[in-house]
């Protein structure tokens, strides 16, 4: 049986409109695989131990690269305004990663209604739930040149983050980097809270036969 072509209905981002959404999610996925690799460098730069540090991002899983470089960075380094520049792209990190994850992780993207921006479905935490978040084009373009400029600024920082820069270099640093405009998390959407704003009560684990010896 041969079924007709109008019976197929393609989802939106393989549409010609959602086109260039699907090709700068590549975009973003590449640029933050570059980004996660300079994170990974800088504490192998504060510990001034490569193969050391190749061993711990190494088997590093799912934590975060910024919350260990916080740490390290705490404890070694002694110049105020080179801690405050590394705080400032920990917390950028961990912003632009929440947007990655949201973009990278949707399931789904719903066309633009009434004037508003797609939106990006992951799923919830309650059955049949999901979260979602509104992101076009230029906020596509928004967070991947963010991701760039966190990159160059994290290799501005490398010459400060160790005493044998310093030697090398006969005390002569190149100024600290200058910060960007921060970043923002994308406008996100959470399951419609009870109207009583309470959370629906847990099921109760007991068994049934349990319950009915309380009851009696």
């Amino acid at each position: 049986m041969k079924i007709p072509p109008e019976a197929y209905y393609a989802d939106y981002h393989e549409t010609d409109e959602a086109t260039f959404l699907v090709y700068d999610l590549g975009r973003l996925s590449l640029e933050w695989s570059m980004v996660e690799h300079f994170f990974a460098a800088l504490i192998w730069e504060l510990l001034g131990d490569f193969p050391t540090g190749k061993t711990l991002t190494g088997n590093m899983g799912n934590q975060s690269r910024a919350d260990v470089i916080l740490g390290l960075a705490r404890q070694r380094l002694k110049e105020p305004a080179v801690l405050d520049s590394i705080e400032f792209a920990c917390k950028a990190f961990n912003t632009l990663r929440e947007n990655r994850n949201f973009l990278i992780h949707a399931h789904s993207i719903s066309p633009p209604e009434n004037g508003k921006k797609p939106l990006w479905r992951r799923s919830g935490k309650g059955q049949g739930d999901f979260i979602g978040t509104e992101a076009d084009l230029a906020d596509l373009e928004t967070v991947i040149a963010q991701i760039c400029d966190l990159g160059k600024f994290v290799i501005e920082l490398v010459p400060h983050l160790h005493p044998r820069h310093s030697k090398r270099l006969k005390g002569k640093l190149p100024p600290l980097p200058d910060k960007f405009p921060p970043p923002c998390i994308l406008t996100q959407i959470h399951p419609e809270e009870p109207s009583n704003n309470r959370r629906p009560p847990r099921a109760s684990r007991k068994s049934p036969k349990s319950r009915s010896k309380e009851s009696s």
